[in-house]
């Protein structure tokens, strides 16, 4: 073999690792960009909480390192209520996804009871993601357009999981317009996260447009 042999040999097998690196590179790179775009993890700048109280599945209440306690409801997803069939089900199963152990909260804003809307982590595990995985709770309608809770919906009604057992289960929303709460509940008493007697000095409507109470009773003594 002459040396202008050996040379092409060499050219030639050089080329085929530059390639073979160009490509292992390529796929890591698409790797890491798709775990970028995905929700399963927390962000840089959520915290750590002890769970308190398990309320339903998809209400809780946490401590924050400096004492303070904070109700929570999982953004995006919503879970049978209490008196609702599968309630109790849903419930304990979020009790045993969370374990009474310490979460990570990724804040999302407030709704218009003062809850904090959040996603919960423990760990790296997205616990209102695996509440719909497995079928104890809703893709909220109108406040998620998260593809990935829609598609773990979608699996979880065809695999009949949970509360998909039931093949007409009725969503949490129905119910709720079927059992409205009664007078002197948190609704009634308390609006935009103050309390009644802040809203009759008429700040209601000037600080909190997205006040469910406001919208419905507009112009009055409690809201202007």
């Amino acid at each position: 073999m002459t040396r202008q042999d050996c040379d092409g040999f060499t050219s030639r097998g050089v080329q085929r690792n530059s390639w073979k690196l160009l490509v292992a590179f390529a796929l890591v790179m698409v790797v890491m960009l798709l775990m970028q775009g995905t929700s399963t993890e927390p962000s840089a700048d959520s915290e750590l909480w002890k769970v308190k109280t398990v309320h339903d599945g998809d209400t809780v209440t946490c401590v924050k390192p400096n004492g303070t306690i904070q109700k929570i409801r999982l953004f995006g997803i919503d879970a049978p209520e209490l008196n609702q069939r599968f309630g109790q089900r849903s419930t304990e199963r979020l009790k045993h996804l969370l374990g009474g152990d310490l979460v990570r909260v990724e804040r999302k804003g407030f709704d218009q009871y003062g809850r904090l809307l959040a996603t919960l982590f423990r760990k790296f595990q997205n616990i209102n993601l695996d509440m719909v995985k497995e079928g104890w709770a809703w893709v909220y309608d109108g406040f998620s357009s998260s593809s990935e809770l829609l598609d773990a919906e979608a699996t979880a009604r065809k695999a009949r999981r949970g509360l998909w057992a039931d093949p007409m289960p009725l969503s949490p929303a129905r119910w709720r317009q079927e059992h409205p709460r009664k007078e002197g509940s948190l609704r009634n008493r308390i609006h935009c996260g103050l309390t009644a007697a802040t809203f009759r000095l008429g700040v209601c409507g000037l600080l909190f447009k997205n006040c469910v109470v406001c919208r419905e009773a507009p112009n009055t003594s409690a809201c202007v």
